[in-house]
């Protein structure tokens, strides 16, 4: 066999193609994390698109969207309202700003509601990954800046790249946020993730740029985005403490020479910011007295309460079973043992530190604190436990165990069996929380749904069978709504709301006298509750008695000037009386706050409002 030198064309045309073949290559690998990216994206809608066919449901849903008359003008001035007052015991304007553009776009048809609350968790997604390969990357090679197209396009290792996409994965398919994306009225959280992970990106690459001239731009960038999450749900006020954790454990900003005074100084903004949605949240906080939940909770309930909830999320962050849009509140008992289990994780966390195992123990406390707010009685709750309270805190324990298994991954480089061995575990477990998260998605289907897997599950709880009634009403089936709101009153005998939905009822069948009884009960119970009074002066002009009437209609509008029904009934009752001036100035008046045919009856006789 003989051997040629090549020519110097085809050496020339050789190079060429190699040159070719390793930039593609490079190119390639390059892009790895911006495909990763768009692929977990477009899974996670997949994941979550058949909460585009879910029905509105009558658990907030009415009070934030559909009977809204504010979020359904998409006026400057109502623009001006949501960041001038707090709106349902939350002062949270630009998600009431998102709920206003949602009704500009779709109206009444819920499946658009639905597509932004599906796009916004997908997105999160990709925060979340992002996130992860910052902080993965950091442990392993040490803090630098890391932009977005920085850490999308710069080749990055397996061993950081696969516990991201697994942390990522298992925020956002995870059983427990089936909730928070199939339930439009919690739109607040995925709105304030969606603001509040870049918070931490950009802080993180502010501290790597220090002395640099695009430190400024990243301090800036966060405290922006800190910002917007503060105004979409006031939880994001725990992203200052979590800072300082990361500043002493991850980021090593101690150890660097920089003093405490220093850490805190820069953070000043920040810690107004907070101070601020603190003082509005205190200011809209509802009076203990007036609380249903206050009512049931012992001294003791109320100071074991954050560590049950700590204790209880982390149990179903590990076995996603049971899961309801409501849960019982624990007994004394069951709070002690979770205390005593806090207390165990805590200091096993600790013992991990002293043995210089740091990130445990920051996990942990970043997890803790950022579930504060929604597991004590210093911000609003309606609920003392619920899924939709772990969407950001759980965060913190992904990360933990995407790093860990990261680190077994890497532990077991020479050894390619273990490792495939790793991924195919860590398959298995993310396709299994996704098969659950699936199912759970469809219990929030429609009002029915939801409330029929609330009373299966715990069948005590008195919430539940009024809700299912109000489902069973709407769709005309007046005897078993009546079966379900009796039920719910025997649960609860000073139940409210019950008490009108049973008179409506017996009203509808014909049984005034029952429901007159029902709804002076309900006015006995709360005597400052417009709807009570409107209901009795029903009754009283259906059995004729309109002097009767015409002091109940006042009395609606007396204890709640905006009660726009109220004003249209006595609209009625003038113009029945023949007092045709009073009746034009009371339908005016319920036009202006929103009621609808009241506005169309003005139009109709060409009266301007």
């Amino acid at each position: 066999m003989e051997f040629f030198l090549a020519n110097e064309t085809q050496l020339a045309t050789f190079d060429a193609s190699l040159a070719r073949g390793i930039m593609s290559d490079s190119s390639r690998k390059s892009h790895r994390n911006l495909y990763t990216a768009i692929i977990m994206v477009a899974l996670t809608f997949v994941l979550y698109s058949q909460t585009l066919k879910f029905d509105f449901v009558n658990w907030d849903d009415d009070v934030y969207l559909y009977e809204n008359i504010r979020v359904q003008s998409p006026t400057i001035e109502n623009i001006r309202w949501f960041f001038a007052n707090p709106y349902y015991h939350a002062y949270i304007p630009l998600t009431m700003i998102s709920h206003m553009i949602d009704f500009t776009l779709w109206g009444f048809n819920p499946s658009g509601h639905h597509l932004t609350s599906v796009i916004l968790h997908s997105l999160n997604a990709f925060w979340v990954l992002v996130l992860s390969l910052q902080l993965f990357s950091i442990a392993k090679n040490g803090l630098e800046i890391r932009g977005l197209r920085k850490v999308l396009r710069r080749e990055i290792d397996v061993g950081i790249l696969f516990p991201s996409i697994l942390a990522a994965l298992l925020c956002v398919w995870h059983p427990l946020r089936a909730e928070s994306v199939a339930w439009v009225s919690d739109r607040k959280d995925l709105l304030c993730a969606f603001f509040l992970f870049p918070v931490f990106i950009a802080y993180i690459n502010y501290v790597a740029a220090k002395g640099k001239s695009d430190g400024r731009r990243w301090y800036l960038a966060s405290l922006t985005f800190f910002v917007f999450a503060c105004l979409s749900k006031s939880v994001a006020v725990t992203a200052p403490a979590v800072f300082l954790l990361m500043d002493y454990v991850l980021l090593n900003r101690l150890q660097g020479g920089e003093t405490m005074k220093r850490l805190l100084t820069e953070k000043i903004p920040f810690f107004i910011v907070t101070g601020a949605v603190a003082l509005v949240a205190a200011k809209i906080t509802p009076d203990a007295s007036s609380s249903d939940m206050f009512e049931v909770l012992t001294p003791m309930q109320r100071a074991f309460l954050p560590f049950y909830n700590s204790i209880f999320y982390l149990g179903k962050t590990f076995l996603p079973t049971n899961l309801s849009p409501m849960y019982p509140l624990a007994n004394e008992g069951a709070m002690m043992v979770a205390f005593i289990m806090f207390a165990t994780v805590s200091v096993f966390c600790l013992w991990l530190w002293k043995k210089g195992m740091k990130v445990p123990l920051l996990a942990w406390l970043c997890y803790v604190i950022m579930l504060a707010p929604s597991s004590s009685f210093s911000s609003t709750i309606i609920q003392t436990t619920a899924d939709r309270y772990s969407y950001l805190p759980s965060v913190a324990l992904f990360l933990l165990f995407g790093g860990s298994v990261g680190e077994a991954w890497e532990r077991f480089s020479s050894n390619k069996t273990n490792q495939i061995a790793i991924a195919c575990t860590a398959l298995l477990v993310v396709g299994f929380l996704g098969f659950t998260n699936f199912r759970q998605q469809k219990i929030w289907m429609n009002s029915e749904t939801l409330w029929g897997r609330a009373i299966d599950l715990y069948p005590s709880m008195p919430l539940p069978y009024n809700n299912f009634g109000l489902a069973l009403q709407a769709r005309g089936e007046l005897g078993k709504a009546a079966e379900a709101y009796t039920r719910a009153i025997q649960l609860k005998p000073n139940y409210l709301e019950a008490h009108l939905n049973l008179g409506n009822i017996m009203f509808a069948k014909g049984n005034w006298d029952e429901a007159e009884r029902l709804f002076r009960r309900a006015a006995e119970l709360n005597p400052n509750q417009a709807e009570v009074y409107n209901n009795l002066g029903v009754v009283s002009i259906t059995k004729g008695n309109t002097l009767e009437a015409l002091r109940w209609f006042r009395k609606s509008i007396e204890v709640n000037p905006e009660y726009a029904q109220g004003y249209f009934n006595l609209a009625a009752l003038y113009a029945k009386m023949g007092n045709n001036e009073a009746s034009v100035e009371a339908l005016k008046k319920a036009a202006h706050l929103g009621h609808y045919v009241a506005r169309e009856s003005l139009r109709r006789e060409g009266i301007s409002r």
